[in-house]
């Protein structure tokens, strides 16, 4: 992907090129005919369970507690900028 638009592409284009290869690789020949379109769906939001939302709260309070060690390190004895 580039913001260039003499070298652009989607990713659709990335997709079927990739399709293309992979059917190449294995033997086949890809027919648009007989390709089935695509279709996104929405699957949700959040974590799957209540462990991993735990999981990763305690990871954001580590790095946060983390970051302020190491500010209170780093600039408590020199003073803050």
């Amino acid at each position: 992907m580039t913001k260039s638009r003499r070298y652009s592409t989607t990713f659709q284009k990335l997709r079927a090129a990739r399709q293309a290869w992979r059917l190449e690789e294995e033997g086949t020949t890809l027919r648009p005919e007989s390709t089935p379109p695509l279709h996104w769906s929405f699957e949700g939001v959040g974590y799957r369970c209540r462990i991993d939302a735990l999981l990763a709260r305690t990871a954001a309070e580590n790095r946060s507690l983390a970051r302020r060690e190491y500010w209170e390190a780093t600039w408590a004895t020199r003073g803050a900028p």
